[in-house]
C-alpha cells in the first residue's frame, strides 16, 4: 500500500513537474514571439524612415539639378531621378509638389531657351521629351504661337520653308483645339496661318491675289511628292527631274496639271483679265514695261537680241530686274507664258505672257493671247496661281 501511495506521489509530482515546464515553454515562446515582433516592426519603421529620407535626399538633389539657369543635361537628369522615385512610390506627396515646381521649371526653360528665339523645332524635341510631365495643352499654345512667328519671320526667304511652319503652327494649333475647343487662341492661328500660307509670295493686286513668280520645279516636286499633282512631262527643254534646276520654273506641264496643283496649295489659276490686270499694274499699260515693246530685261530672245543679256532657255524665277510689273509680278514677258483658268472654243484654255523663245516684240503686247488644249504641253509654257478669298 505505502509501496502504490509513493508511486502515485511520485506521478503526480512528474506530471506537475511536466506541466510547470510545458507551461514556461510556452511563456518563453510568447515572449521570444513579443520580442521578436517588437525587433521586426522596429526594424521596419527604421527602414522605412531609412527610405523616406533617402527619397527627399534624392528629391533635393533632383530639385536643385532642375533649378532655375539651368541645363537640358541637367533637366533630363532630374527627370530619370523623378522617374525612379514615382516607380518606387507613386503616392509620394513630396515628389507631387517638386513635378509640379519642375513642369513649370521645364516650360520656362523651353520659353526662354528656344520659343522666344523661334527655335521652335528644338523647343518641340524638349517637349517631346518631358511629355510626361507636361500637359500637351500647354506645349502645343507654345508651339503653335511659336511656329507661326518663325514662318512669318521666314516669310518669301524660303517660301517651301515658311509653308511648312505654318502647316506645323496649324497642326498644334488643331491638336489644342481638340482639347480645348473653346480656346480663341487656337482657332485664330488656324485661320490667319492658313491664309497667311496660301498669300506666301503672292501679289495684292486689289480684290484678288496672284504669285509674284511663276511656280517652280522644287514648288511642283513638293506636291507630286505629295501625292497631289503628276509628274510634269519631260524631253527636250523641259525642267523636271533635272538636278539644279529647283528654284527654275516649272514647265512642260498641262492645264490639268497645272490646275491640280493650284487646288493643292489652296489656290487657282488666274483668269485671263486677272492676269492681265497684274501685268498692265495702274496705268493700264500695253506692255508690261510701259507702252512701247522696249522689254529688252526680260528672260526672252528679243532681251538676247539687243547683247543685254544671252537667254536661250528658262531662268530662275525673278532673276530679271527688268520684267517685273508695277504691282510687282516677276516674268510675265519672258521666262514661260502661264496657263489661266479661262475657257474658249472647244474647250480650248488661255495661255499669256511672254517666254524665253520669244523673238518679236509685238508677241509681249499683254493683249496677245494665245489657246491649247488642256492636255497639250510645252517647255514654254508654265503657270502661276491666283487666290480670292479674304479672311473671315
Amino acid at each position: 500500500m505505502d509501496k502504490f501511495r509513493k508511486k502515485v506521489i511520485t506521478t503526480t509530482i512528474i506530471v506537475s513537474l511536466v506541466a510547470y515546464i510545458g507551461i514556461a515553454i510556452v511563456v518563453l515562446i510568447t515572449l521570444f514571439t513579443y520580442m521578436y515582433k517588437k525587433y521586426e516592426m522596429s526594424n521596419l519603421i527604421n527602414k522605412s524612415t531609412m527610405k523616406k529620407t533617402v527619397e527627399r535626399k534624392t528629391l533635393d538633389i533632383a530639385n536643385q539639378l532642375a533649378g532655375k539657369n539651368t541645363s537640358e543635361n541637367n533637366l533630363v537628369l532630374a527627370m530619370h531621378l523623378y522617374n525612379a522615385i514615382k516607380a518606387d512610390d507613386p503616392s509620394n506627396q513630396d515628389l507631387q509638389q517638386d513635378l509640379e515646381t519642375f513642369k513649370n521649371n521645364v516650360l520656362e526653360f523651353v520659353k526662354e531657351k528656344y520659343i522666344n528665339k523661334y527655335k521652335c523645332e528644338e523647343g518641340e524635341n524638349i517637349y517631346n521629351e518631358f511629355s510626361t510631365i507636361i500637359p500637351d495643352k500647354e506645349s502645343d499654345e507654345e508651339l503653335a504661337l511659336c511656329y507661326k512667328k518663325e514662318a512669318e519671320n521666314t516669310g518669301s526667304k524660303d517660301l517651301l520653308g515658311a509653308r511648312n511652319l505654318y502647316d506645323k503652327a496649324v497642326e498644334y494649333a488643331k491638336k489644342l483645339s481638340n482639347l480645348d475647343p473653346t480656346n480663341t487662341t487656337a482657332n485664330e492661328i488656324i485661320k490667319t496661318s492658313s491664309f497667311e500660307k496660301i498669300k506666301l509670295g503672292m501679289v495684292n493686286i486689289g480684290g484678288f491675289y496672284i504669285d509674284k513668280n511663276d511656280v517652280t520645279v522644287a514648288e511642283y516636286r513638293e506636291c507630286v511628292n505629295a501625292g497631289g499633282c503628276s509628274a510634269a512631262h519631260t524631253g527636250a527643254g523641259c525642267d523636271y527631274g533635272i538636278a539644279g534646276m529647283g528654284d527654275f520654273p516649272i514647265n512642260c506641264v498641262d492645264w490639268n496639271q497645272a490646275n491640280a496643283y493650284c487646288k493643292w496649295v489652296g489656290k487657282r489659276l488666274p483668269t485671263e483679265a486677272q492676269w492681265e490686270k497684274a501685268a498692265r499694274g495702274m496705268d493700264n499699260r500695253n506692255y508690261v514695261c510701259g507702252d512701247t515693246p522696249d522689254c529688252f530685261g526680260s528672260c526672252n530672245r528679243i532681251c538676247a537680241s539687243v547683247g543685254d543679256c544671252i537667254e536661250h532657255a528658262p531662268c530662275e524665277v525673278g532673276s530679271h530686274l527688268g520684267d517685273v510689273s508695277l504691282h510687282g509680278v516677276f516674268d510675265m514677258s519672258g521666262n514661260v507664258k502661264n496657263w489661266c483658268s479661262d475657257k474658249v472654243d472647244n474647250n480650248l484654255r488661255i495661255i499669256k505672257g511672254g517666254a524665253w523663245d520669244t523673238n518679236d516684240t509685238k508677241n509681249l503686247a499683254i493683249s496677245i493671247s494665245n489657246k491649247a488644249a488642256p492636255d497639250a504641253y510645252s517647255n514654254n509654257v508654265g503657270f502661276r496661281c491666283a487666290y480670292s478669298k479674304t479672311i473671315q
